[in-house]
């Protein structure tokens, strides 16, 4: 099995992110203690939704539907 690593974000302000880094278009934000980046134009149902996108520099692993929003990170 391979583990996946997010930033974490203790006080949960963003400026605790200092390695994370978003795409073009993406907002960084910190989501229950771990640095995530999501896009507020991208709104989905499932994850379904967030795989269609094309334009979207983000791999297909790290997408991800949360509270109506496609994220990109590693969940």
């Amino acid at each position: 099995k391979s583990a996946a690593w997010s930033e974490k974000c203790p006080s949960g302000l963003v400026s605790d992110c200092i390695h994370t880094t978003c795409s073009t278009g993406a907002e960084l934000h910190c989501v229950d203690g771990l640095c995530t980046c999501n896009s507020p134009q991208r709104k989905c149902i499932t994850r379904d939704d967030c795989l269609a996108i094309t334009d979207w520099n983000c791999r297909e692993q790290d997408r991800h539907c949360v509270d109506n929003l496609c994220v990109c990170g590693r969940i």
